[in-house]
């Protein structure tokens, strides 16, 4: 059995490449159509000249080779998946006439949903492979692959899968390459789930969310597209997901009212984008936390105000964190290190909250204030190695530059700023204590790092000027005290 095994894995892969994989179960030969060819397109396998009485067939690949098969004896052959053509879906009646006539389980209901499943679908340049609009109904699209919807002038756009006003969707496991888009949601569609699908090689957006809703993006691959994931919508929730080499990472987009707004992108992987990791435009109030921004030409982008940016990893980015137009931000806990230009970069932006960062080797300066950006709060961030500087430098060079004035660099109520691994010590509580290039200057820094639990932070390390200031009244105190002591014991000894 193991030989037999062995001769027919070799003789389909050398008639097809890599196109199929050959499984020997007790009786029975299974080819599944789960290969690619080298560009990148699916080629299935089909037989013919088949009988039961029969010892051979000849088996063909998509890609025009042919072979025989001989010796089968009794063996049964089957295919995993099923070519389909293209599947437009009108309301929840024709979803039900639909899956009668094509076999597909389900009733529509929350615990029994219809099931889309293990459909090949080449949309032969049509605009779309999959496209259901207009249905409340439950159902499940899972393992299918989808390509070729390049037709970007008609709607659904060149859409693999595409979810128009629908509702209790679920995608899953699902393969959307060579697209104008890879899947689209879009004109009201809420509470649907897109999850383990791997959108590739799209002319546009991998996933692509216009007036959408509630909607849960979580575990999806979305590589080599022109944009990731691209989201014009309020209370979706994009998690967990990885979009890497593509020209944006993730972009949450707002033209004109209504806004983008209360989404949460949490737990994403954004790398290795030309551009940016994570995009945000004229979009408020949104939450983005511990997302991993790495290899981008910028790691995180705002330009949008009010929105809470905390806990995320920018690094080896041109420039980790960029603000431009940007106001109300609060920004907590993020590091921004290793960048090629700027940890942090700051235009036109003002009244922004920038607390409890970590910035650690970025070429040139950690923070980067230029254009017109003031009334922004500077607090209990810790600066490491940044402009090349360090403990011992001595060419008074600053790790931050603030080039128009009117920033917080330090509290005046805590007498509390940041740290700077290159203060030398001297002059706390002073304007000349740390110097920042542009004329702005921390008259507080801090003796150690901040290390907080939360945003809110446990009160800092006191610095050794207040150390000295208390240690010199504990002295002064028990000197006026040994003085008092005395001068008693000598006015009863004259008594």
């Amino acid at each position: 059995m193991k030989k037999l095994r062995s001769l027919l894995i070799l003789f389909i892969t050398s008639v097809c490449g890599v196109c199929a994989i050959v499984y020997i179960m007790y009786n029975s030969l299974q080819v599944a159509n789960v290969g690619e060819n080298q560009n990148g397109d699916d080629r299935g396998l089909s037989f013919r000249d088949l009988s039961a009485d029969s010892n051979s067939a000849i088996v063909s690949c998509e890609c025009g080779v042919e072979g025989i098969l001989r010796n089968l004896g009794n063996v049964s052959i089957k295919t995993n998946d099923i070519l389909h053509t293209s599947i437009h879906i009108n309301g929840n009646a024709d979803f039900a006439s639909q899956a009668s006539a094509n076999g597909w389980p389900g009733d529509g209901t929350e615990r029994n949903p219809y099931i889309i499943e293990a459909y090949e679908i080449d949309a032969n340049g049509g605009s779309y492979g999959i496209w259901i609009e207009n249905t409340c109904v439950w159902f499940v699209i899972r393992n299918c692959k989808v390509w070729n919807a390049t037709d970007y002038n008609t709607y659904p756009w060149g859409t693999g899968i595409s979810l128009a006003n629908v509702t209790n969707g679920t995608l899953e496991n699902n393969t959307c390459s060579g697209n104008e888009k890879g899947i689209c949601l879009n004109w009201a569609s809420r509470n649907n789930t897109i999850t383990n699908n791997n959108c590739y090689g799209n002319e546009g957006e991998g996933i692509y969310l216009l007036d959408a809703t509630n909607n849960t993006i979580t575990n999806n691959t979305c590589s080599k597209n022109r944009g990731g994931i691209f989201l014009l919508g309020s209370n979706n929730t994009i998690t967990n997901n990885n979009c890497s080499n593509n020209s944006d990472g993730i972009v949450v987009f707002s033209g004109v009212p209504p806004f983008s707004s209360n989404n949460t992108i949490t737990n994403n992987t954004c790398s290795g984008n030309s551009y940016k990791g994570i995009y945000l435009f004229s979009s408020p109030n949104n939450i983005l936390t511990n997302n991993y921004c790495f290899g981008n030409g910028y790691g995180i982008v705002v330009v949008s105000s009010n929105n809470t940016i905390t806990r995320n990893y920018c690094l080896n980015n041109s420039c980790g964190i960029d603000f431009n137009f940007a106001t109300y931000n609060t920004i907590t806990n993020n590091n921004c290190s290793g960048n090629s230009e700027y940890g942090m970069r700051l235009s036109f932006s003002s009244t922004n909250m920038i607390l409890y960062n970590n910035f650690h080797s970025n070429i040139k300066y950690a923070i980067y204030i230029t254009n017109n950006s003031t009334g922004n709060t500077i607090h209990y961030n810790n600066f490491w190695q940044n402009n090349r500087v360090g403990k011992t430098t001595t060419d008074s060079k600053s790790q931050a530059c603030d080039e128009v004035g009117g920033n917080f660099w330090y509290d005046i109520t805590t007498h509390r700023g940041n740290y700077w691994d290159d203060w030398d010590g001297r002059n706390w509580g002073i304007r000349t204590a740390y110097s920042i290039d542009g004329g702005a200057y921390d008259k507080y820094p801090l003796l150690e790092p901040v290390y907080p639990n939360s945003w809110k932070c446990e009160t800092p390390a006191i610095s050794w000027y207040e150390i000295l200031l208390l240690a010199s009244i504990l002295v002064l105190s028990v000197s006026v005290a040994l003085i008092a002591f005395q001068w008693k014991n000598k006015n009863r000894k004259q008594k």
